[in-house]
């Protein structure tokens, strides 16, 4: 997302990054659940907050050609060079002097790298070399095992060596817990950074997403403001995929101001593209966590009330499930480690709700547990 208008929030989160790496910290992890809004905030510090500190460059390990040392590292290289480039940090001979720095990448990848990174850092001008990876993620999912370990213990290794540049990591939070209780290829690089949660955007935040980008073009009663914010628990992804679909429907329409009628009409819309939009929310929703959410939306219903782990289990049991006390109790603790649902504790025990409500609807309309038993019964 390179539109800064749709950048809204977040000053806290910036602030808390800006404050560790000037404060001497080397690495930061900025971890949370799917499209939270982590690829926007590397996105918006490289192209606004933080370009004017810190000479950056954001490398995006999707976009990786292959999943190997050198190619991790010359793509790193290349970034520098070319960001160098771009800024005018280091006029023409600079831009020189870091291609020769940097060659000899396949000879050994990490050593001329490093020989690189020395070059850049005493040629930007006083800026304190960043780099932000994104979806790093995909080291441990996707890499051999050994490259995934290599490419880990060389970063680990620019880090405590303090090599002038400090590192931003985004990764899944579902990954990040997972590496910090099984230990996984990156869990020593992981362990050593500041861990930044990225959640939900606030009201304010929320609501000025909703009504500044489009400005006087496009205005909303409060009533459709309060809903969506109601609908959507203020997930960034999920208030643009509506405003998306309010927009084209104002507009064709010829009208400027949207209304809670609007946004009931165009609800249906996002809701029969639903596999699409709650795809990251549905990879959590498989087997007995999938039955066990569709019980949680039946008893919670369109209020998205909350519900104690007793009433799920009878509603599974009205509907021939039988899935014990403990395995129900796990499944939900499991829902709630990946975001889908919250919990609430109380005295006479914890009280559950799906997190955005939207996704609730979307469970009653297209997967709900009468739906899942007629499916069972059939088989």
């Amino acid at each position: 997302m390179r539109d800064a208008r749709l950048f809204k929030g977040r000053e806290a989160e910036i602030g808390e990054i800006a404050d560790s790496l000037r404060n001497g910290n080397s690495l930061v992890v900025v971890y949370g659940a799917g499209r939270v809004g982590k690829t926007s905030l590397l996105q918006y510090m490289h192209d606004h907050s933080l370009k004017h500190e810190f000479a950056s460059v954001l490398v995006e390990m999707q976009g990786l050609a292959s999943f190997c040392e050198t190619t991790f590292w010359s793509t790193v290289a290349n970034k520098l060079v070319n960001e160098a480039a771009i800024r005018s940090y280091v006029g023409r001979v600079g831009i020189r002097h870091l291609h020769s720095a940097f060659k000899r990448m396949r000879d050994d990848p990490f050593k001329a790298f490093r020989r690189g990174l020395e070059k850049a850092k005493d040629l930007v001008g006083g800026r304190r070399l960043l780099i932000m990876i994104d979806d790093f993620t995909m080291l441990d999912e996707l890499w051999p095992r050994e490259e995934a370990l290599r490419a880990a213990y060389q970063l680990k290794s620019l880090i405590e060596e303090h090599c002038g540049a400090a590192f931003i990591l985004c990764v899944h939070e579902t990954f990040y817990k997972t590496a910090l209780s099984e230990k996984i290829a990156t869990w020593p690089l992981l362990r050593a950074g500041i861990p930044l949660r990225l959640d939900h955007l606030d009201r304010q935040a929320a609501e000025r997403l909703i009504r500044d980008p489009l400005g006087e073009m496009m205005t909303y009663s409060d009533e459709a403001v309060e809903e969506m914010l109601s609908l959507t628990a203020c997930h960034p992804y999920y208030l643009q995929c509506m405003l998306y679909e309010l927009i084209g429907h104002v507009a064709g329409e010829r009208r400027r101001m949207v209304t809670s009628d609007d946004l009931r009409a165009v609800i249906p819309r996002v809701l029969q593209a639903g596999t699409h939009y709650f795809a990251d929310l549905l990879q959590h929703v498989k087997g007995v966590t999938g039955v066990v959410v569709a019980a949680l939306a039946h008893v919670s219903g369109r209020d998205n009330a909350e519900a104690a782990p007793d009433e799920i289990q009878a509603s599974l049991q009205d509907y021939g499930f039988a899935i014990s006390q403990s395995k129900l109790l796990r499944s939900l603790e499991h829902l709630r480690d990946t975001g889908v649902i919250e919990r609430r504790e109380e005295p006479r025990g914890p009280l559950y709700r799906i997190r955005i409500p939207l996704f609730g609807h979307w469970l009653l309309e297209n997967r709900s547990l009468s739906m899942i038993s007629s499916v069972r019964q059939e088989r």
